[in-house]
């Protein structure tokens, strides 16, 4: 079989006809990028024989967004010499058409005789699914399904065996079944499928396990029976020696031995901490008499002191009532400076405020001739505005419903032309007569379009009452009659009469549109703030002219030849001038008063000093606290003496040891008395425990559970090598009818190991009882390697799958069975070594079959020795 072309319309990305021509007998590769269409032709193919004509649910088949299309797709192809040509409609008009040379058939018939064709089958109701394609759904690969084999074969078994005649027939019929059947019950009732036991065999292990855990439970039990026995005697043997040496006792002794200890240290501390406070207050005491004979020192430099800051105090006065005289004078001549300076920035100032007067009353002036004209032309444009806008307003209607009432107009003339389009036509030519149609008169030449029933007077000869035709034409007059109406009410809704009077009103507001902003950016820019502003700016000019003072008509004072600037300039400088000079009277001033101050008080402190020397009882008062002094100093020596004496008897006592060895003896004693108590407990606990032990005897129930035991153990070996007996048997069948399958399957294994070898030379794919590929059988050093198919890694099972679909297609070639094989984005898992090794194989499978390949990567299929049709050249034209 050779598919020559392919023609899709209207079928989901293809809105407009594609078309695939010039298909050749062997490999054809279309390449392209992703969502450029690929798939989607794969899809066509599908639809094309799988899909019924009829079927109202593959409307996943229509252009995305267009329910009212109707997918097409033809194809043409050779088999046996013949050329057919198929072609389908669906969702609209629907229809299926099937030429071979001069035979035609069409619907339901074309479609069943496609499908005994090429193997396959419609489903009862919806779309077509994997388990009705049979042959073709074996041999079209779909994106990302090339490693998925087994259903594919499950699905097309029965037109595989047709092509192996009555092969598995003999399989399934052989006398051998019987047998494998019998040894597979009996080996059913011992264990599962898994291997698990079931059955008696399972309730022999469970009674085994539940005895050999029995057995353990109680060899358990008489080993902890003597351990404890054991552990008795020696508790009891460490409770008589306790009992009589009573150890504790010992380290209460030592316990009681470092308590007095520590009382001893204790006292000593105390003692210690009470010439620690005498050795303070001894220290205060010199502190207090050092600090006095200190002061009697000071006072005697002090005395100096003050001598000579009176002597200061005295010539400090001198010089600031000096200083004080000067300044007076200086500030009696900058008062004069300023006068005249304030004078003459009088006269400045009166002469520049009236040529500001004059050149503002100028300016405003010049500005009021300036708004006037402004204004009354703003005034003019703001009309214009205000009318342009109320134009606008009255013409403009909304975009969104100007944009609904054409789309609205553009679906009702497309359903119009498909209803002109489905109507039937009547033509005539009425040279000698007329004849009336539903009422109107037709003469002479012409043509009706009839989308309804109509009645054609014919006079004296009679009436003709004329049907149309075509399945959609009553749906396409209830779509016209909506769409009319839906159409006036959007009219009604902009309030005009069709869609050009709402173009001409549109036409009419982009007109006032665009006067608008021609208006508004002349009186922007005669008025950028508004007319109002212009309006209120023009008045304001016009009251601060008024405002504005006359100018006086006396004659103005002699001019001066200096400027404003300069005028207060030296105003600021003599005023600046007078005041440094009051503030330095000021300040001499209040340094004057503060050093009288200073030396009366320098007189004062200087004469008490003075009394207080002299008073002879503080030279007594002197030689006493030196007396004092050496006195305190030997107390202090002392207390020192005394004080190393005993912290050095505290340091060698170490009482922290000794409060360690107190916490350590406690605690022993302690231990000691608890584990003797706690041993009394445990004697006769294990006492108790060994006597409820001894009831039970059991020795005697452990010799029991033994010998029931090794009886279960003996009779489940029975059952095993009965398991193990049955499962050899099934095995040696298996192998028996394995090697049935392989002779019988010879002509399968030899197109599947033709193209194996030149992907593993040393290979074999073994296939089972149903035709399906289980196993990878590879040849190594170390010996051969069995993988099951799905335990292979993504890639190799592409592969294989790819391989194995080849081999069924050589088969069923055979068979006389026509082939194609399509492969859709198909060994995209495949490393670069591996896939030269697959295009060798679809290199040699290309002379015998047809292979329509689909990739988006077209640089990894430049070798195939055919050219790359790139899916951007076919679809150039849409």
């Amino acid at each position: 079989m050779q598919l020559i072309e392919l023609e899709v319309n209207q079928f989901r990305q293809f809105r407009k006809p594609l078309r695939l021509t010039e298909l050749q007998p062997g490999l054809n590769v279309i390449a392209g990028p992703n969502e450029s269409g690929k798939s989607t032709l794969v899809r066509a193919i599908r639809a094309a024989f799988f899909e019924r004509h009829g079927s109202s649910v593959v409307t996943d088949l229509q252009p995305w967004g267009d329910s009212s299309a109707a997918p097409e797709i033809s194809l043409r192809f050779l088999w046996q010499g013949e050329s057919w040509h198929l072609h389908k409609r669906f969702l609209k008009q629907k229809r299926c058409d099937l030429h071979i040379e001069n035979q035609h058939w069409s619907g339901s018939e074309a479609e069943e005789r496609l499908a005994a064709l090429l193997g396959y089958e419609f489903p009862g109701k919806g779309v077509s699914k994997a388990e009705h394609w049979g042959i073709p759904g074996l041999l079209w690969i779909e994106q990302g399904s090339g490693h998925e084999i087994s259903g594919a074969v499950s699905h097309a078994s029965e037109h595989l065996q047709a092509a192996l005649g009555d092969t598995l027939g003999e399989l399934a019929s052989s006398g051998g079944d019987r047998v494998v059947d019998a040894v597979t019950a009996q080996l059913a009732e011992l264990q599962t499928k898994t291997g698990k036991p079931t059955g008696r065999y399972a309730q022999l292990v469970q009674t085994s396990r539940e005895q050999a855990e029995k057995v353990a439970v109680l060899t358990e039990r008489v080993a902890q029976y003597r351990s404890e026995v054991d552990q008795l005697g020696l508790l009891v043997q460490q409770q008589a020696a306790d009992e009589q040496q009573q150890p504790w006792l010992e380290y209460r002794r030592r316990e009681r031995e470092t308590q007095q200890a520590l009382d001893q240290v204790a006292r000593l501390q105390q003692q210690q901490e009470q010439d620690l406070q005498l050795q303070e207050q001894c220290g205060n005491t010199l502190r207090l008499i050092r600090e006095q004979i200190a002061g009697f020192k000071h006072q005697l430099e002090e005395r100096e002191r003050r001598e000579q800051a009176l002597a200061n105090a005295t010539a400090n006065c001198q010089a600031l009532e000096q200083h004080r005289q000067e300044a007076a004078a200086d500030q009696q001549r900058a008062e004069q400076e300023h006068v005249v300076a304030r004078a003459q920035l009088s006269q400045v100032r009166e002469q520049v405020q009236r040529q500001q007067q004059a050149s503002e009353r100028a300016a405003l002036q010049a500005r009021l001739e300036q708004l006037q004209p402004q204004v009354e032309t703003a005034m003019r444009c703001a009309a214009d505005v205000a009318d342009w806008q109320r134009r606008l307003q009255q013409s403009q209607l909304p975009g969104a419903d100007l944009k609904q009432l054409r789309q609205s107009r553009i679906t009702l003339d497309q359903v119009l032309a498909r209803q002109q389009q489905a109507a039937t036509r009547l033509e005539y030519d009425l040279s000698n007569g007329a004849v009336s149609l539903n009422g109107h008169t037709l003469q002479g030449k012409g043509a009706q379009a009839l989308t309804q029933s109509a009645e054609l007077d014919l006079g004296t000869l009679g009436r003709l009452r004329i049907l149309p035709g075509g399945s959609d034409l009553g749906e396409l007059m209830r779509e016209q009659q909506r769409l009319q109406d839906e159409y006036a009410l959007l009219c009604r809704q902009l309030g005009v009469s069709d869609l050009n009077a709402a173009e001409q009103r549109q036409e009419q507001a982009q007109l006032a549109e665009r006067e608008l902003a021609s208006a508004q950016t002349r009186l922007a820019g005669l008025a950028p703030q508004g007319v109002a502003a212009l309006e209120q700016e023009l008045a304001d000019c016009q009251q601060q002219l008024a405002a504005l003072p006359e100018l006086p008509t006396e004659a103005p004072r002699q001019l001066t030849d200096i400027s404003l600037h300069q005028a207060e300039s030296l105003f600021a400088a003599a005023e600046q001038q007078w005041r440094q000079a009051e503030q330095r009277c000021r300040d001499l001033q209040q340094q004057l008063l503060a050093a009288e101050r200073e030396k009366t008080t320098a007189q004062a402190e200087l004469s008490r000093l003075q009394t207080h020397i002299a008073d002879l009882h503080s030279q007594q008062q002197e030689q006493g606290l030196t007396d004092q002094l050496r006195a305190q100093l030997d107390i202090a020596q002392t207390i020192q003496q005394r004080l190393s004496e005993r912290a050095e008897q505290i340091a060698a006592a170490r009482p922290d040891i000794l409060r360690d060895d107190r916490l350590r003896f406690t605690r022993t004693a302690e231990q000691l008395e608890q584990a003797f108590a706690e041993r009394k407990t445990v004697i006769v606990g294990l006492r108790s425990a060994l006597q409820a032990l001894n009831a039970e005897a059991l020795e005697e129930q452990l010799a029991v559970a033994r010998q029931a035991a090794e009886q279960s153990v003996q009779r489940l070996h029975e059952v095993e090598r009965r398991v193990a007996a049955l499962s050899l048997l099934k095995d040696l069948l298996a192998e028996q009818r394995q090697a049935l399958t392989r002779r019988l399957q010879a002509p399968l294994q030899a197109h599947i190991q033709h193209y194996l070898r030149l992907l593993f030379p040393q290979a074999d794919l073994l296939v089972d009882e149903q035709l399906q590929p289980r196993q990878l059988v590879r040849q190594q050093a170390g010996g051969a390697i069995n993988d099951p198919l799905e335990t292979l890694s993504y890639g190799a099972r592409e592969q294989m799958g790819l391989i194995s679909r080849l081999a069924y297609a050589d088969l069923l070639q055979a068979a006389g069975r026509p082939t194609l094989i399509i492969l859709d984005d198909a060994l995209v898992h495949s490393d670069n070594q591996r896939l030269d090794d697959m295009k060798r194989i679809l290199f040699d499978a290309a002379r015998r079959h047809q292979i329509l390949l689909f990739t988006c990567h077209a640089d990894k299929w430049q070798d195939l020795g055919v050219p790359v049709r790139q899916m951007q050249q076919l679809t150039g034209g849409l």
